[in-house]
């Protein structure tokens, strides 16, 4: 029978670290927040935060070792289980928001294979704001 016991210490950190995650994500909003706020009383509270908030990722992938540790799996499930379903996961995910710059871009002809793979490669992964033109009438 496998081990079913709930470690509730390991849920409350798995929601610390992921509302750090999604804090390192706001950018100007949140995370950079510090740098604009120099001279307010807060500014050392919005950098303490800003430095917590890097520890969150390492966190993730702790908990989720500690998790697996009583895990007694094969290589090959591993491979199977784990390994390769985040990694389909992750081209998928990758090639939809591929689409996304593309259209965004409006540079339909530059779709290629190779184009896809150098992006997951390369590209940046920040979320560009689109500019808006307003036109007067």
């Amino acid at each position: 029978m496998a081990n079913t016991r709930r470690y509730y210490y390991l849920d409350c950190i798995k929601i610390f670290a992921i509302i750090f995650v999604v804090f390192n994500h706001t950018n100007a909003r949140g995370f950079f927040l510090f740098s604009q706020q120099m001279n307010s009383p807060l500014f050392y509270f919005y950098l303490l935060v800003s430095l917590i908030c890097k520890v969150a990722v390492p966190l993730l992938f702790m908990v989720s070792g500690a998790l697996l540790l009583n895990k007694k799996e094969s290589l090959g499930v591993l491979w199977k289980k784990r390994i390769l379903r985040y990694t389909i996961i992750v081209i998928v995910f990758s090639f939809i928001r591929y689409l996304f710059d593309l259209q965004y871009y409006n540079n339909w002809n530059s779709f290629t294979l190779l184009g896809f793979f150098r992006y997951i490669y390369a590209a940046p992964m920040e979320i560009r704001e689109r500019k808006i033109s307003c036109v007067n009438a």
